[in-house]
């Protein structure tokens, strides 16, 4: 009796770390798209009584637009993932890459919160990922030989990063 209550304990065992594999992958993909749509949801709803046009708005509100950058940077990344062919989340693929230049980026841009999803993210990409059926016959845009295209994208993400911190921090010494 024992035994069968022993193996089903580490047959439980074995299984749950199969199903966190991605946890972190997806609340980064998740908290890249939550985060974007409430500001831009809230900063709509905000200026919707406002008699100056959305381009008036942002025109005399630099950090207001700043912002938006940041967020539809952040929303890149989070298609970047997600469209991300299953096979390449994995150490050595995109994923890896991307995950890598998404910490510094992050963490250029003062976000912690996407800095440490992103590491906690990169830290879970295995070397070679156990497929489902379904995951190797679902098709993502984004394949091995979009590589090179993505590491040109993640520089340009990361040079603009740098830009908007230079803003901020003369915005912020000015005041």
């Amino acid at each position: 009796m024992k035994d069968r209550v022993c193996v089903k304990m580490f047959e439980t065992k074995e299984i749950i770390p199969e199903k966190r594999k991605k946890r972190f992958y997806n609340i980064l993909m998740g908290y890249w798209i939550v985060v974007p749509v409430f500001y831009f949801l809230m900063f709509f709803l905000l200026n919707a009584g406002a008699d100056q046009s959305f381009q008036e708005i942002l025109s005399e509100n630099l950090t207001a637009t700043i912002n938006i950058l940041v967020l539809s940077m952040n929303l890149i990344g989070a298609y970047i993932l997600y469209a991300t062919e299953f096979s390449e989340r994995k150490k050595g693929g995109i994923s890896d890459v991307v995950l890598k230049f998404s910490i510094a980026q992050q963490l250029i841009l003062g976000n912690f919160v996407g800095a440490i999803f992103s590491f906690l993210a990169f830290n879970e990409l295995v070397e070679n990922p156990l497929l489902t059926e379904k995951e190797q016959l679902t098709e993502r845009p984004i394949k091995a030989k979009n590589k090179k295209g993505i590491i040109i994208l993640q520089i340009a993400l990361i040079v603009l990063s740098l830009g908007i911190a230079i803003v901020n921090w003369r915005i912020s010494n000015a005041a």
